[in-house]
């Protein structure tokens, strides 16, 4: 404080009294604010954190309660498969029996204590335990009601009903395959097997956990509160309000009405089930480090103010002094001036001047007196050109006023500055330099000369250039790499939150580029990702960053979309259909026999709790399921692709052991002449999973493939139905029909695949004239030669070819001629609307016409109506597979009634 009044040694006396007085008070209010600030945004911390810790409790305990309804609504659904089968048997005895399988599936789960048939007027045809049947029905009574109001909903999950013991109900509505309501399945639940795992869960002292139903009556607490049951209505009417509206029920902060402690909570609701989850956090305890900071930051101003007061006293002492002593001060002056001046010249004279690095000496004016060698050579300036000039001759003019100024505050209060400068040369190039600037003063603190040494970076700039273009961008498209992309993605989440803005994520991957790489050789590959880069640059706004992902994906981020989540989602849905449609155009060219697209998946972010990784699993995700469903085309993420991320995995779990399980089944459907005879049939695949039941190929098909088990199951299913061709062998009847049987592509390119083929029917004893082999275009997408020669080591063995899904895919009439096939089969999804469409007539007619010309037969899947039938007749068709002819069926004797073929 002193040396800041220091300067104004010529003042009256009063004059710098009354500013130091100033200055102390304006130091006391400055600081007082600023501890006042501290304050206020520790509090808001200590609040915002309690609050995300309250909802990660409250989030993970919903996870564990959806879990438990989740068991709830598998126990229904393959209950309500039994209760269907037994209702459309029609016989008393498969009722009769169906309460013992009820029963021993109550025992599956701890949350589900009975299960009960009702009809659909609610009357009830089984049940797994009939005491108390009637009360439980008559509680249940709204809930149908409920339900039935609403004739498209399958499932309804009641609030609590009663509370001795407290439970709810799970119903399910059961539908025959045309649709119809044949009843309803209904499952007690246990609400004390919540309230018991809400007991196991840790937590901090003074936090609390509660689950409640949608109209706040209690299920389940913990800690426990003497006289708070299940079943107790609890009066929290600010959660009640934030429900009504709609609102965040983070952050609600209210005296809890079971046993008064005031606390700050956060509640999630439980998705499929009228009920929420409510943490809480006791207020003393969370404010408790604030009211510590409050009490330390007042004691240390309480101090300041006392040490400032001391100060002050002592300097105004010491402003008298001063005064008397500036005399005697003056007198002296002029004799040490003299004396100083000479030992400037010695001081200067001492310093090693010829340097490696350049050198110049200015007065106190800033007028430049002398330069060496090493500065002549790196600016272009002799000495004599500079001397007597002042440095700003050489400035480059990148740097402004408020640079140099605060360089000069800097010498002035530390007594040198450095840093990198960018100057001109001689020759007017602008280059950067390393500047050293130091002060010389003499004994009483003034300035006498300044010496300025400086180095040229150039080179290293160059260096650190060439450095950060390898570590930030991709060498063969130049487009920023992987790690720079990350790094600003995570300063375009800052700026989102700060700005209230939306921003995208968009990740591209191409379509069948392995194939395009494999077909046409890797420098055309590299090629087209150069020609794509290029392309998709000139689409975008500056502010964008397009980057290269890696292989054959690429990343875009986009910002500044707005604050309106459906403007943001249009404008990023706009930019990529011109992305897709700029692949599709670029990857054209001269090879459009080989199409190539795009499937984009988009992450769309707004100032929610999301971290770079997190944007970039979802918009991984929402990329994988566009090519899931086709590739060229682009999906948004939505927190249900998690779901079914998770789903998938316990499906491949499952998927693991269902062959050792023997869980998966082999059903068969015929395939008849133009009489209407069975001249064949196609083995089709099923899963009988324990708790799902009945799994569609289309789900588990593409994870056996994924997950490599789709060898063994192929294998499997090669084995049951060459055993079923030899069982008929010696039947006069069926011993000439085929089985057709479905080979994914990853199992046909198995090194040992023809081995396998050939070591099944050596064992078996099947005629391999009968099995035929149904492969897809897809196959010849990847190694068609060796797709070739497969096929004809099998035809060699007498095994028939039949192509599955003509037309549907990459279809080349090349492989029609080179390839051993036996059979098209027209897809189901031309025969479907060939009344209707003239296209699709026209597909399968050219279609019928060119298998006649190849000498090859024709199968029409998907045959549903007589018309449909009538018209392939007349167009020359003389095979036909549908609903119309039979549905697939398993096979248990092998004797079963066969369209067409006595029994």
């Amino acid at each position: 404080m002193s040396s800041s009044l220091a300067s104004s040694d010529d003042a009256p006396l009063r004059v710098l009294r009354r500013r130091a007085l100033l200055l102390y008070l304006a130091v006391l209010a400055v600081t007082a604010l600023a501890m006042g600030w501290s304050l206020a945004e520790r509090r808001q911390q200590l609040i915002s954190a309690e609050t995300r810790h309250a909802a990660a409790a409250a989030e993970m305990v919903r996870e564990w309660a959806e879990a438990s309804f989740y068991q709830s609504r598998m126990v229904l659904s393959g209950t309500g498969q039994l209760a269907l089968e037994a209702l459309s048997g029609g016989s008393p005895a498969a009722l009769e029996a169906l309460p013992e399988k009820l029963a021993r599936r109550v025992g599956f789960t701890q949350v589900v204590s009975r299960l009960v048939l009702l009809s659909p007027r609610g009357e009830p045809l089984a049940a797994s335990r009939k005491q108390g049947l009637a009360e439980l029905l008559a509680q249940a009574g709204p809930s149908l009601a409920a339900m039935r109001s609403t004739p498209r909903r399958l499932h309804h999950v009641s609030g609590v009903l009663g509370d001795r013991p407290p439970r709810a109900v799970h119903l399910r509505r059961l539908l025959d395959p045309t649709g119809q309501e044949r009843g309803v399945m209904l499952a007690e639940l246990d609400l004390r097997y919540l309230d018991a795992g809400l007991a196991r869960e840790t937590f901090p002292l003074g936090d609390s956990l509660a689950l409640l139903d949608d109209s706040l009556t209690l299920v389940g607490r913990f800690p426990r509160v003497a006289g708070a049951s299940a079943g107790l209505p609890v009066d929290a009417e600010q959660l009640r309000e934030a429900l009504a509206r709609e609102e965040s029920l983070d952050g609600l902060t209210f005296a809890s009405p079971l046993d008064g402690t005031s606390r700050l909570f956060s509640a999630r609701r439980l998705e499929g089930a009228p009920y929420l989850v409510v943490a809480g956090r006791d207020l003393r305890q969370v404010l408790a480090p604030w009211w510590q900071q409050l009490a330390m930051l007042a004691a240390g101003w309480g101090f300041l103010a006392l040490v400032g007061f001391v100060a002050l006293r002592r300097h105004l002492s010491l402003l008298a002094t001063k005064r008397r002593l500036r005399e005697e001060a003056s007198r002296r002056a002029a004799a040490q001036r003299r004396l100083e001046e000479s030992a400037a010249e010695l001081k200067i004279a001492a310093m090693a001047f010829d340097t490696h690095l350049g050198m110049f000496i200015t007065d106190a004016q800033g007028r430049v007196l002398r330069a060496n060698r090493t500065f002549s050579h790196i600016t272009g300036f002799t000495a004599a050109e500079v001397v007597g000039q002042n440095p700003r001759m050489w400035a480059s003019g990148r740097h402004d006023a408020a640079f140099y100024r605060e360089m000069w505050q800097t010498i002035a209060a530390e007594g040198s500055w450095q840093g990198e400068v960018w100057n001109r040369r001689k020759s007017g190039e602008v280059y950067p330099q390393w500047l050293t600037i130091s002060a010389i003063h003499d004994d009483h603190g003034g300035v006498l000369h300044y010496v300025a040494t400086l180095t040229d970076l150039s080179a290293t700039k160059a260096a650190e250039s060439t450095i950060q273009r390898l570590a930030f961008y991709d060498p063969l498209t130049g487009l920023p790499n992987r790690r720079l992309l990350i790094d600003r993605l995570g300063e375009v989440i800052k700026h989102t939150r700060r700005r209230d803005h939306y921003a995208a994520l968009l990740l591209m991957g191409l379509d069948n580029f392995k194939a395009y790489n494999s077909t046409l050789g890797h420098a055309r590959g590299d090629t087209l990702l150069r020609h794509l880069a290029e392309g998709l640059r000139g689409r975008l706004r500056e502010s964008d960053t397009l980057a290269r992902w890696g292989g054959d994906q690429f990343a875009l981020l986009v910002q500044d979309l707005g604050d309106a989540s459906a403007h943001a989602a249009r404008s990023v849905e706009r930019l990529g259909d011109k992305l897709l449609h700029e692949v599709a155009r670029l990857a054209g060219g001269d090879d459009d026999t080989l199409p190539l697209s795009a499937s984009i998946g988009i992450a769309l972010f707004h100032d929610d709790e999301l971290d770079a990784a997190e944007a970039i699993q979802q918009a991984e995700l929402a990329m994988y399921e566009a090519k899931r469903e086709g590739g060229a085309a682009l999906r948004f993420f939505d927190r249900a692709m998690q779901t079914q991320v998770i789903e998938r995995a316990h499906l491949e779990a499952d998927l693991e052991r269902a062959l050792d399980a023997d869980q998966l089944r082999l059903f068969y459907q015929p395939q008849v002449d133009a009489a209407g005879v069975t001249v064949g049939l196609e083995a089709l695949l099923r899963w009988e999973h324990p708790v799902r039941g009945m799994v569609s190929p289309g789900v588990f098909i593409p994870l056996a493939e994924e997950g490599g088990r789709i060898v063994a199951i192929g294998n499997w299913v090669l084995e049951q139905a060459c055993h079923q061709l030899a069982h008929w062998a010696d039947q006069p009847v069926r011993c000439e029909l085929t089985i057709s049987v479905n080979v994914s592509p990853v199992q046909f390119r198995e090194a040992g695949f023809v081995d396998g083929v050939r070591q099944i029917l050596a064992a078996t004893g099947a005629d391999p004239r009968r099995l035929v082999l149904e492969v897809t275009e897809s196959l010849f997408l990847q190694d068609p030669e060796l797709a070739r020669e497969t096929m004809l080591a099998l035809s060699a063995l007498g095994v028939r070819f039949a192509l599955d899904d003509f037309g549907t895919g990459y279809s080349s009439l090349s492989y029609l001629k080179r390839l051993p096939l036996d059979e098209l089969k027209i897809d189901q999804s031309f025969v479907r609307d060939l009344l209707a469409s003239p296209a699709d007539a026209a597909i399968v007619e050219t279609i019928i016409a060119l298998a006649d010309r190849l000498s090859l037969s024709v199968t029409a899947e998907g045959v549903e109506t007589e018309a449909q039938a009538s018209w392939l007749r007349d167009h020359g068709c003389r095979h036909f597979q549908g609903y119309l002819f039979a549905r697939p069926a398993p096979l248990v004797s092998g004797k079963e009634p066969l369209p067409g073929l006595p029994s």
